[in-house]
């Protein structure tokens, strides 16, 4: 199982992403079978810690895609969730409750006067993306579970306290993370931002 970029979940179970639930059910099988411990081809070419690692990825693919709202959650943030951090974050029944809370806050409709603002917005303020989160209704605690970015930071960004920032580099990929939860465009959000980023 070799990706030249980060896998997904589908990529895990090597399906396509419009799978039905019958394929991730055949897939699963033919993975587990593949990397069962008895497989002497798979044995010779991976270490049993490789092995093991990878009936886990296995496993915890299988658990959230054979769910429908895990899936269905897990395809909204497909691009916002490293495949470490969507597996943590799903599979956990300690943070699943928090993740489906703060997912169904994101669904809300925000009011037409601001889904016209970001239309046409161009400064990207920290005051703005606050105002976003907000209207979402969702806390800095929940951004930064999300982002798995420092609540410090996520104030900052919001109040513009630049001084408690770290160097810029860093910042652009916090406000991009932001923006993607956010549902705002990134590049387009990071750009501005930063030009209001102390050189």
């Amino acid at each position: 199982m070799l990706f030249k970029s980060k896998p997904t979940l589908y990529d895990i179970l090597e399906i396509h992403s419009q799978a039905s639930l019958q394929e991730i059910q055949s897939a699963y099988a033919r993975m587990k079978l593949t990397f069962q411990e008895n497989n002497i081809a798979v044995y010779s070419l991976i270490s049993s810690q490789e092995r093991e690692e990878t009936l886990k990825n296995i496993t915890q693919a299988y658990f959230i895609l054979s769910d429908p709202i895990k899936r269905q959650i897990y395809d909204q943030n497909l691009n916002a969730l490293t495949i470490s951090s969507s597996l943590e974050i799903l599979s956990s029944p300690q943070t699943w409750s928090h993740f489906s809370r703060v997912q169904s806050k994101k669904i809300m409709t925000l009011p037409p006067e601001l889904m016209q603002r970001i239309q046409h917005e161009t400064q990207w303020s920290g005051s703005f993306l606050k105002t976003i989160r907000e209207h979402y209704q969702i806390s800095l605690e929940d951004l930064a579970h999300l982002t798995k970015l420092k609540k410090a930071y996520l104030k900052a960004i919001e109040e513009e306290n630049f001084f408690q920032l770290p160097a810029s580099a860093y910042v652009r990929g916090f406000i991009t993370q932001i923006a993607k939860i956010l549902k705002i465009p990134p590049e387009t959000v990071a750009d501005a931002y930063m030009k209001r980023y102390p050189k």
